[in-house]
């Protein structure tokens, strides 16, 4: 699907889990920090410290490859490094506590240490093996006409948000005169989508917000919309192919959701064949007799 819920957007919100992101970020930065001493060379910009441990340009450019240099880039390096700082923080006063000595953290980290060494082995192998053609893609979808099907009306939009109502007029007049949206979109848009020209993709009418539902409903495929007022600015809306309920969603609209599925399918089969193969080359068993789960529970 081509819409989404970035902050900024008129398409309405869905809420996530604020503790397991932090979890997530805390671990990822934590592992920063574990590895910084390996890394850092003698010639490096150090970017921030707690003690010793330092976060050097490198690892920060390592960690936000895709950013570019703009305000909306340096609030995420700011907010990096600042997550960066309390991860870190928690990670020193953790080794004080002698946390990492116990034994059910040291069986853990073990455990941790395993999954990510096979996730990396497997996804080499997958990678290498594992290739889905166009002619794949183009025969699931002729033979799965009902996945495709929607339940509701998509439009596909593009879309340029400006602050006031005179920046308004003037994009619609601009693109009146023949001006490529893409580039006006990236210009002038000041929401999330304007590095990708503006372009939202298909939208389900229900997820737009109301101001704009009931101007796109009204409009003729690649026209323009005048200025349409929501609570984020003002927004020039151009419709593109509309899908009814019903319909089934274009090919070209669904090839990225079907690539995973195969991939998946496909990856299963060399995951299956892999594990065969090693389990021919060693010797394996399995011997519950002498396993007993009530001696196990007493232990703990």
């Amino acid at each position: 699907m081509a819409y989404d819920n970035a902050a900024g957007s008129p398409v309405r919100a869905e809420s996530s889990g604020w503790f397991r992101t932090k979890t997530v970020r805390c671990l990822a930065l934590v592992l920063i920090s574990l590895l910084a001493a390996c890394s850092k060379g003698p010639q490096q910009q150090v970017i921030a410290h707690v003690g010793q441990t330092v976060l050097t340009a490198q690892q920060l450019t390592a960690a936000l490859p895709s950013i570019a240099d703009s305000a909306f880039s340096r609030l995420q390096r700011e907010r990096y490094v600042q997550q960066w700082l309390e991860a870190e923080l928690l990670y020193q006063q953790a080794v004080k506590e002698k946390i990492e000595q116990r034994p059910d953290v040291r069986r853990d980290l073990e455990k941790l240490r395993k999954d990510y060494i096979v996730s990396v082995f497997l996804r080499k192998r997958l990678d290498e093996q594992v290739q889905v053609s166009d002619a794949e893609l183009l025969e699931y979808y002729q033979k799965n006409q009902d996945e495709f099907k929607v339940d509701q009306d998509f439009y596909q939009l593009d879309m340029i948000l400006v602050e006031t109502l005179a920046q308004a007029k003037e994009v619609r007049d601009r693109l009146a005169a023949g001006e490529d949206f893409s580039q006006v979109a990236k210009e002038k848009s000041i929401d999330h989508k304007r590095e990708q020209g503006g372009a939202w993709g298909l939208v389900p009418l229900q997820q737009l917000a109301p101001a704009l539902a009931s101007v796109v409903t009204k409009m003729k495929m690649q026209e323009i919309s005048r200025p349409v007022k929501s609570s984020l600015g003002y927004h020039i809306i151009r419709t593109g192919e509309i899908v009814k309920k019903g319909q089934v969603r274009p090919y070209e609209q669904v090839r990225e959701t079907i690539l995973p599925r195969l991939r998946a399918q496909k990856g299963e089969q060399v995951y299956q064949k892999l594990i065969a193969r090693l389990s021919e080359q060693v010797d394996l068993g399995i011997d519950w007799s002498e396993w007993s789960m009530e001696e196990e529970l007493e232990k703990r």
